[in-house]
């Protein structure tokens, strides 16, 4: 019973991960489609409702949609480790990917990256990283 108790928690955690990190991400497997209908109808859609209630009644899903579930677990972990960018990245997304490929997060580097390709950068990166005037 605790197993299932702390298995269920863990899982709860991992939908709501997923839920902040993407629509796509919070949307049920396709393999699930027959559980979302006997399980979870009438569960509104939104802020990961459905992948709630599918890990409520994980036991009784099928064992497609289990190992979609899980397959989800396993991504959203990966994801999770992965260095996340500052906020104000988030405009420079195109930009540090065309001109600042293969540089490592951290430590200022991509942001040192943009100040050397300044001239290059769109105009919603420069709205968010200005260039450096001169003291």
């Amino acid at each position: 019973m605790r197993s299932q108790k702390n298995a269920l928690v863990a899982l709860s955690a991992t939908a709501l991960l997923l839920v902040s990190l993407s629509p796509v991400a919070a949307k049920p497997p396709d393999e699930c489609t027959m559980e979302v209908g006997k399980y979870c109808q009438g569960v509104p859609s939104g802020a990961g409702r459905i992948l709630l209630c599918l890990q409520e009644h994980q036991s009784q899903l099928s064992p497609e949609c289990q190992q979609a579930l899980s397959r989800r677990q396993q991504n959203s972990k990966r994801v999770r480790s992965r260095p996340q960018r500052p906020g104000w990245a988030s405009p420079c997304n195109g930009d540090i990917g065309k001109l600042c490929k293969g540089i490592p997060a951290g430590k200022g580097r991509i942001a040192e990256c943009l100040t050397q390709h300044q001239a290059e950068l769109s105009i919603a990166c420069k709205n968010v990283f200005p260039p450096k005037t001169k003291q």
